[in-house]
């Protein structure tokens, strides 16, 4: 009777740690759902924000300290920190590394390249097959580490990084999956963000042409129909002020003398100048070619 009632009351607690386990899992679930759908029309310049938001979320979740997204250098085979999660209460024992030598860290490396998952539970586990990594996550000070490739079109692009410290919670490998989604959500949207500023470059880039082709127009409109000189002067400061977006100018030609500067228009900050000869060779018309 004694060993029933023990095997009854194991079997009770087995079921509530399954219970727990459940219920945390489907609470990660919802959270990775709504990580998710936070992203879905988020303006490009909130990404960073957002994702500095998640980051904040998912730790607070597994009870950790930090966590990162890192971009990838091919350059010199570094990790470059371009966003922190922390919980800012809880001070971080060792190092927090913004630059992340993977080239010096070869099976992480050659794991992340591929497209698989970093997962450590335990330092110990890296003696012998990465010692390199071994000395890295020991000099930091970190007992689990789990890093997740953020990957575009089958490319290597940067990753998702949580580690706990002593003391911390440690990571487990049952989220490992479900973190994956969120690493490619932040991949999705860091995209978005740079496909929707090269988009804005290239408009800004072709308005500025346009203007400068617009004001070259004018300018010869204005030479060939023999316009007041003065008048046409004026127009062409006016639209090289509107190009460079500052109401600051002065035009100065070469006096007949050839060793002085006859100033001929003043805008903006220039009007309150009374020089209207400057030598040539004085302060920064010195440096004219």
């Amino acid at each position: 009777l004694r060993y029933a009632v023990r095997s009854h009351d194991l079997a009770h607690a087995q079921g509530r740690i399954a219970q727990a386990r459940l219920a945390q899992r489907v609470a990660f679930e919802n959270l990775v759902a709504e990580i998710s759908s936070r992203f879905i029309s988020v303006p490009v310049d909130q990404v960073d924000g957002a994702i500095e938001q998640a980051l904040f979320s998912m730790l607070r979740f597994f009870d950790l300290l930090a966590g990162g997204v890192y971009r990838y250098d091919p350059s010199d085979q570094t990790l470059r920190r371009t966003h922190l999660g922390f919980v800012q209460e809880s001070p971080i024992p060792g190092e927090t590394n913004e630059f992340v030598p993977l080239g010096r860290l070869p099976w992480s490396h050659r794991q992340l390249m591929e497209g698989r998952i970093v997962y450590v539970s335990n330092p110990a586990e890296l003696v012998h097959k990465a010692p390199a990594e071994h000395a890295f996550v020991t000099q930091a000070k970190i007992e689990s580490l789990g890093v997740w490739p953020m990957m575009s079109e089958g490319t290597f692009i940067g990753a998702l990084a949580f580690a706990s410290y002593s003391g911390n919670a440690r990571l487990t490998n049952e989220f490992v999956g479900l973190i994956s989604v969120v690493a490619q959500v932040f991949t999705n949207a860091l995209y978005r963000k740079r496909a929707e500023q090269e988009l804005r470059t290239q408009r800004d880039a072709a308005l500025v042409q346009n203007a400068y082709l617009t004001l070259l127009q004018d300018t010869a409109l204005g030479v060939i129909n023999r316009l007041d000189t003065d008048a046409v002067l004026h127009q062409i400061v006016l639209g090289a002020c509107a190009l460079l977006n500052t109401p600051h100018a002065c035009l100065d030609i070469v006096g007949e003398d050839a060793s002085t500067l006859i100033v001929t228009m003043k805008l903006g900050v220039f009007s309150q100048s009374t020089n209207d000869v400057v030598p040539i060779d004085r302060g920064l018309n010195g440096w004219v070619a």
